[in-house]
């Protein structure tokens, strides 16, 4: 089965590399009219940009550490700017630190429930307020 989403603007975290990067080459693939990808890396999130642009999706990189709390706002902002909109959001940034029960320290567990859980879930709330 083919998917087209010919026309549509998506925001991918976690987009230069692994998953993520795969989602948004597919997204790419699949005729998205515009693609604003995060990570943490400039250099690879610029190239990666540059690639996707080549396979006829506008894209923007936008480098963002998910731990600081104003990262979803200024991400959902910088797509809408850009693309006038926001029509599907992929949440595939994620730290896979990990530390044991014995073991994990509050910095460990803040760190990983701020990009683990916060981040989406603020990027969820700022999309679904655009596509109102």
């Amino acid at each position: 089965m083919e998917v087209r989403l010919d026309g549509k603007v998506v925001l991918v975290t976690g987009a230069t590399q692994g998953i993520g990067r795969a989602i948004a080459e597919t997204l790419a693939r699949s005729g998205a009219a515009g693609l604003l990808i995060t990570g943490r890396d400039r250099e690879r999130g610029d190239a990666v940009a540059a690639e996707l642009t080549a396979m006829g999706a506008a894209t923007v990189f936008a480098a963002a550490d998910l731990g600081d709390p104003e990262a979803p706002a200024r991400l959902a902002g910088a797509c809408i700017e850009r693309f006038g909109r926001i029509d599907g959001l992929v949440n595939a940034a994620g730290l896979t630190d990990r530390a044991s029960f014995t073991d994990a320290t509050l910095d460990d567990w803040a760190s990983l429930f701020a990009v683990n859980a916060r981040a989406p879930f603020f990027l969820m709330q700022s999309a679904i307020a655009d596509m109102k």
